[in-house]
């Protein structure tokens, strides 16, 4: 080791200097280096002057303002002249001059973000660990620390860790403490694995340290983050698991934090899962820690190593404690919580926790995993296959829970404000018209769709009778007019017995005669709507005028035949994205224009599957995607639960892709992947709540055309076994 200097006269020309030099330091604090540039420029060159003197108080006061300097100054680059001398000066005979200027230069090195001029520094600083002065050590381990944090010089680096491992062993434990932070930032610029994995006996015995607050605990654990992202061999990181196990419990927060990091990292670069799991349950109590650095780390790394652990039941204990945490007052807390809760719930055993079975003959005791969530909600759609026989044996029951539970008032129907208004005739007074609209306008649809149709409708006008007039339901029809024979009888039936003005006469007769035209191949009605409709908006006053209270229902029916024109003329040239658009656009246009005018209630409608998507799909916004628009009425109210069949004539499990990442569609019918699946092997109906604190789903895209998290397009998903298609042949 070098020797201490010994002490020797100072002339008084030598004192007046060295006094000026020391009195430096304080001029530049009083003044916060205000003083302009070329000020600054000739005290860094009068320092480094000194630097050069051959009195080492002088040069040991001269580092020290360089020190001083660099401390205040924002950028450093003043301060780059410096760096030789300093460097220079690590081998001055004098102790404090080579611990000044290793003070020195660390103060520098803060003050750059990669300064390749530092790097001469690393060997005189590695020579200056073995220094007889415990203050030099500390100095010299400081500043290779500050120095390994900002330069990219692996060579140098490398150069230097057999000194830093040997320095962790020092006896003052500020040197120690260096050591191991100026090897975290060493093996975070050192890719070679032999270099990295010479660390690790050395770092492990420093975590056995009895050290103070600058003890080498917390770099130490700090290192294994670098040394397992930079290409550690997994047999060398193994022997770091226990011990840092132990760290979890260290009085250092630090130490505590950087523990959690380092298991979290070395997870996810070893294979070997059953030496993680030792982890879980200090890293589990890591979440209940006062301080938010190991609260975030420890969430964390319970999701790498979920990621990486087969045993899922091993993981179970973390569930609740992870659940919590989504509450943590932390932020980065709550996040790394539900990044976590996506790794250790698996699909399948999140399922398992969300999941009910429902029974037909007791529907609504059945619904305890809906039932706590309905109130935030005020719209529910169900998406159904209309081509299945059970669709509207599930309609009826989700209707007459969903009155009793959440107080719906309002049916919306995937079908025209012409169709809706016959039915409310018949909820209302037992009109017939609807009925006799099936007979007549139907007749294309089989008597396998006709029949439960009416069943339905009938249920609904019984179920009805034994409600209050204030809670009766309400039928809002807000599709195009597919009928349009019907829409324009409907029209006709509101047309006051008296003569209409003379501008619109004409087009009101041709209106009567369209109605009582006989159905046919071809519509009479569809581009005469768009007459209508074009009539209407040119001459709004006169039908206004004409029509009174019946003006509104008017208006929205041929709003609905007009777009029907369009939907189905761009259905003609197969631009069925198109047509799609156009649809839904319509029908949710019609559910404002109703949801505005109506007494205040909540919505339950059935549409088809892709209708009640909250987000759009394959080009096309549907009327559920357009409900969440930012402009909705109902934005962020919208509860959507998706009917999946599980088996059937032709409705079969895709083996080949029934997975999470590829989920096919046909015929507005998803096929749930065989881990769902299970979930309904002896049932009939199993609901599958996708939403929740933890749901894998909310990044899970079930169909791969999804544009976002499956939870994005809806939440509840009702496994539906057993189902028959409605028609033999197939009919959609």
């Amino acid at each position: 080791m070098r020797a201490k200097s010994g002490g020797k006269r100072i002339g008084a020309a030598k004192l007046i200097l060295a006094a000026l030099v020391l009195g430096l330091s304080g001029l530049l604090q009083r003044q916060s280096l205000a003083q302009p540039a070329e000020d600054l420029q000739a005290h860094v060159q009068d320092a480094i002057a000194g630097l050069r003197d051959q009195d080492p108080e002088v040069r040991a006061s001269a580092a020290e303002t360089l020190g001083d300097i660099a401390k205040e100054v924002q950028d450093g680059a003043a301060l780059e002249p410096a760096i030789p001398p300093l460097i220079e000066a690590l081998q001055d005979e004098d102790t404090n001059v080579r611990g000044r200027a290793a003070e020195a230069l660390a103060w520098i090195a803060r003050k750059f973000r990669d300064q390749p001029a530092l790097a001469p520094g690393i060997p005189p600083l590695t020579e200056a660990l073995q220094d007889e002065s415990a203050a030099v050590r500390r100095s010299a381990a400081w500043a290779l620390r500050c120095i390994a944090e900002k330069v990219q010089d692996q060579a140098a680096l490398q150069r230097a860790i057999p000194a830093l491992i040997e320095a962790l062993q020092d006896e003052n434990e500020w040197v120690r403490g260096n050591a191991a932070w100026a090897l975290s930032w060493t093996t975070a610029r050192v890719q070679d694995e032999a270099a990295l994995e010479a660390a690790i006996p050395a770092l492990i015995q420093a975590f056995q340290e009895d050290d103070a607050y600058v003890g080498a605990r917390p770099g130490a654990a700090f290192a294994f983050v670098n040394i397992a992202n930079n290409g550690a061999r997994e047999a060398a990181l193994l022997p770091a698991i226990q011990p840092l196990i132990e760290v979890l419990q260290d009085e250092d927060v630090r130490a505590r934090g950087n523990a959690a990091c380092a298991l979290g990292t070395i997870a996810s670069n070893v294979e070997d899962d059953t030496a993680l799991k030792p982890a879980i349950a200090p890293l589990i109590e890591g979440l209940q820690d006062p301080d938010s650095y190991p609260r975030q780390a420890a969430a964390s790394a319970l999701g790498r190593i979920a990621a990486n652990v087969e045993d899922q039941a091993a993981l179970e204990p973390a569930i609740a404690p992870l659940v919590q945490a989504l509450q943590d007052e932390d932020a980065e807390v709550r996040g790394n919580a539900a990044s976590a809760l996506e790794a250790v719930l698996s699909p399948r055993q999140y399922l398992a926790a969300n999941h009910t079975v429902i029974n037909m003959d007791d529907f609504e005791s059945s619904m305890g995993l809906l039932e706590p969530i309905l109130a935030d909600y005020e719209v529910i759609l169900t998406g159904e296959s209309h081509r299945l026989d059970m669709s509207y044996a599930l309609r009826l029951e989700f209707t007459k829970y969903l009155q009793r539970k959440l107080g719906v008032r309002y049916i919306l129907w995937e079908n025209g404000p012409s169709w809706a208004a016959a039915l409310n005739d018949y909820l209302e007074a037992g009109d017939t018209t609807f009925f006799d609209g099936m007979d007549k306008y139907l007749q294309s649809y089989p008597q396998e769709i006709r029949e439960p149709m009416g069943e339905f409708w009938r249920a609904i006008g019984e179920f009805n009778d034994t409600l209050p007039d204030e809670e009766k339901l309400t039928v809002v029809g807000v599709d195009i007019e597919h009928q349009p024979g019907f829409a324009l009888e409907y029209l006709a039936r509101l047309l006051p017995d008296t003569r209409p003005p003379r501008r619109i006469g004409p087009t009101l007769h041709a209106l009567r005669q369209r109605a009582n035209a006989p159905p046919g191949p071809s519509p009479p009605g569809r581009r005469f709507g768009v007459r209508l409709n074009d009539d209407i908006a040119s001459q709004r006053a006169a039908y206004a005028s004409y029509l009174g209270d019946r003006f509104a229902e008017f208006e929205l029916v041929a709003e609905s035949l007009a777009a029907s024109h369009e939907r189905y003329t761009a259905l003609g040239r197969g631009d069925r994205r198109t047509a799609g658009n156009i649809r839904d656009a319509h029908m949710y246009e019609s559910f404002r224009k109703q949801y505005n005018a109506n007494p205040p209630g909540k919505y339950f409608g059935q549409f088809g599957t892709t209708h009640t998507f909250r987000a759009p799909f394959r080009g096309v916004t549907e009327i559920a995607a357009h409900m969440e628009g930012d402009d909705s009425p109902v934005s962020g109210r919208v509860l959507t639960i998706l009917f999946a069949y599980v088996d059937g004539e032709t409705i079969l499990i895709d083996t080949q892709h029934g997975t999470y990442e590829a989920w096919p569609y046909v015929y507005g019918v998803f096929y749930p992947p065989p881990t769902m699946v299970d979930f309904c092997t002896d049932e009939q109906l199993v609901l599958l709540k996708l939403i929740g604190p933890g749901s894998p789903f909310d990044t899970i895209r079930l169909d791969p055309r999804m544009e976002a998290g499956t939870t994005e397009y809806f939440q509840f998903l009702l496994l539906v076994r057993g189902a028959r298609l409605a028609v033999p042949g197939g009919w959609h």
